[in-house]
C-alpha cells in the first residue's frame, strides 16, 4: 500500500526502471486498457481461473461464480474492471475496489500466451492512474504468495516508497457456527494458528510465483 501524493505523471517517475521498460513495451505493443461490463464478468472469471491453474491453487481460491456477481453489484464499494485489450481480445484483466480513501487491487487473470506483452505491467499502472482520478489517497496493491516473493517485488516496483503498514482485524460474528467449523477442520487435519482457524491451508496454497521480467 502506498500514498497517492502527487499527480499521476510524477508517480509514474517512481516506477523501477524495469517496470517503465515493461510499460513502454506494452504501450509498444499497442495493449489499450478497457472498463468492464457486467455481461464481461466471465471473461474475467476465466482469465483468473487460469492463472489459478497456472500458479496450482488451492481450491479455495477457485471462487464460485456468483462470488464474482456478489461483489460486482455490491452496496458496500464501489467495483470497476478493468481489462488489457490486444487485437480486439482481452488478455488480462484486474478487479479493483474503491472506498471512500482509498484503491484496493482484489483480483487479477492473465492469457498465459500474451504474458510477453507485458499486460500485467501495463493494468497496474492503469490501476494507479484510475485510483488518482478518483482523487483516491492510497492504492492498496496486496503482498506477496509467500511474503517478499517475486509478485512482492513486482509490486512494490510501482512505488519507490517503502509500503505503508498495513493492519488486518479480526472478528468472529456467530461464536456458535464458528465453533462447529473449527471443530471439524480440528477432527480432519489439527489444531493451528490461522485465523480463522477452520480456513487453515492444508497444502501449498501456491506454488512459487514467477513474475514475467
Amino acid at each position: 500500500m502506498f500514498r497517492l501524493d502527487d499527480s499521476f505523471e510524477r508517480l509514474e517517475q517512481r516506477f523501477s526502471k524495469m517496470t517503465k521498460r515493461n510499460v513502454k513495451r506494452a504501450v509498444r505493443e499497442q495493449v489499450t486498457v478497457a472498463c468492464g461490463q457486467a455481461h464481461e464478468l466471465c471473461e474475467f472469471i476465466r482469465l483468473y481461473r487460469a492463472t489459478m491453474d497456472r500458479r496450482a491453487a488451492n481450491d479455495v481460491y477457485y471462487f464460485p461464480d456468483r462470488y464474482f456477481e456478489d461483489l460486482w453489484n455490491s452496496d458496500t464499494c464501489e467495483t470497476e474492471l478493468l481489462f488489457a485489450v490486444h487485437d480486439g481480445l482481452i488478455v488480462a484483466g484486474v478487479f479493483m475496489l474503491f472506498g471512500d480513501d482509498g484503491a484496493h487491487y482484489h483480483l487479477g487473470g492473465s492469457d498465459a500466451d500474451y504474458l510477453a506483452l507485458r499486460p500485467n505491467h501495463f493494468l497496474f499502472r492503469e490501476m494507479i492512474r484510475r485510483a488518482v482520478e478518483k482523487d483516491k489517497a492510497y492504492v492498496h496493491l496486496g503482498g506477496g504468495a509467500t511474503g517478499e516473493d517475486a509478485l512482492f517485488d513486482f509490486k512494490q516496483s510501482f512505488s519507490g516508497d517503502e509500503p505503508l503498514t498495513y493492519y488486518i482485524g479480526q472478528a468472529v460474528f456467530d461464536e456458535v457456527v464458528y465453533h462447529r467449523l473449527n471443530q471439524d477442520h480440528l477432527l480432519r487435519h489439527g489444531p493451528s494458528d490461522f485465523f480463522p482457524l477452520y480456513r487453515t491451508p492444508v497444502a501449498e496454497t501456491v506454488t512459487e510465483v514467477q513474475v514475467e521480467r
